[in-house]
C-alpha cells in the first residue's frame, strides 16, 4: 500500500484542481489575474506544486488550442464540432443554421461576418441573425481581409431602426455598418503564445482578441477564459 501512495498522491492534484475548475469556472477571471501578475515577472502559476500554468502559457502557441474554427463553406453540411463563424445571408441560411445548431449541442457559433461585397443589408435580417443564434462578436472584411471587430451589443444598439430606413431612405451598406463606434482593428496572430496574448488582452483592455493569420484573413476569436479554460485543460490531460 505504501508503493501506492506517492502515485494516489499525484492523481489526487490533477483531480482536484479539475473538479474546482468545473465547480468555480465563472471565476476564471480571478485566476487570470493572478496568472498575469506571475507572467508579468516572468514566474509561473503553480496548483499543489502540480500546475505550472506560466511555463505552459509561455511555450504554447494559441494555435495550438484547439481555438480553430471550421471552415466556413462547410459550416452548413458539418455534423459535428464547433464553429464560431458565418457568413450573413438569407433567412434561409438563417433557418438552416437555427436547425444545424439545435440537432448538434457540439456546435456553437458566436461570430457574424459583414463583407463588403453586398451592395444593401436587411437591418431586420441583421438583428434576427445576431439575436436567434445568440452571436458575440461581428468581425467586418473587406476585400477578404480583416477590417476590424465589434461586440454584437453594440452593433446592434447603432442599427437604425426599420422605419428610420424607410423614412429616410437610408442605404445600409457595408461603409455605413463600418463607421459604426467603438470599432476595433487589434488582432492576435496565431504564432503568439498564449502568453502574448494575454498581456494584449491587458494591454488593450479587453477579454477577447480576433486571431489573423500573416496575410490578414480573419481566423476566429478567443476571449481569456477560453484560453486559461484550454491551458489547464491540456496541462491536466497530459500529465
Amino acid at each position: 500500500m505504501k508503493d501506492w501512495i506517492p502515485i494516489i498522491s499525484k492523481l489526487v492534484w490533477p483531480a482536484l484542481a479539475l473538479v474546482m475548475f468545473l465547480i468555480f469556472h465563472k471565476q476564471v477571471g480571478e485566476i487570470y489575474d493572478i496568472a498575469m501578475d506571475r507572467l508579468r515577472t516572468g514566474g509561473s502559476l503553480e496548483i499543489g506544486g502540480f500546475i505550472k500554468l506560466g511555463e505552459k502559457a509561455n511555450t504554447t502557441p494559441i494555435s495550438e488550442l484547439s481555438l480553430n474554427d471550421v471552415p466556413l463553406e462547410i459550416v452548413a453540411n458539418q455534423s459535428s464540432g464547433v464553429s464560431r463563424g458565418v457568413e450573413k445571408g438569407g433567412f434561409q441560411r438563417l433557418s438552416a443554421l437555427q436547425s444545424e445548431v439545435e440537432n448538434n449541442p457540439n456546435k456553437v457559433i458566436n461570430t457574424l461576418l459583414i463583407p463588403d461585397n453586398i451592395s444593401r443589408y436587411s437591418i431586420e435580417l441583421l438583428k434576427e441573425y445576431v439575436s436567434t443564434l445568440n452571436l458575440s462578436y461581428v468581425i467586418y472584411v473587406k476585400g477578404g481581409k480583416f477590417d476590424g471587430w465589434l461586440r454584437s451589443p453594440q452593433f446592434i444598439a447603432q442599427l437604425p431602426t426599420a422605419k428610420e430606413v424607410r423614412e429616410q431612405n437610408l442605404r445600409i451598406n457595408y461603409r455605413r455598418l463600418r463607421g459604426a463606434k467603438g470599432v476595433s482593428m487589434n488582432k492576435a496572430l496565431p504564432s503568439a503564445t498564449a502568453k502574448e496574448v494575454l498581456e494584449l488582452m491587458e494591454e488593450w483592455r479587453t477579454d477577447s482578441l480576433p486571431v489573423v493569420d500573416k496575410n490578414g484573413s480573419w481566423l476566429y476569436v478567443v476571449n481569456r477564459e477560453d484560453i486559461l479554460s484550454k491551458l489547464m485543460t491540456s496541462m491536466l490531460v497530459s500529465k
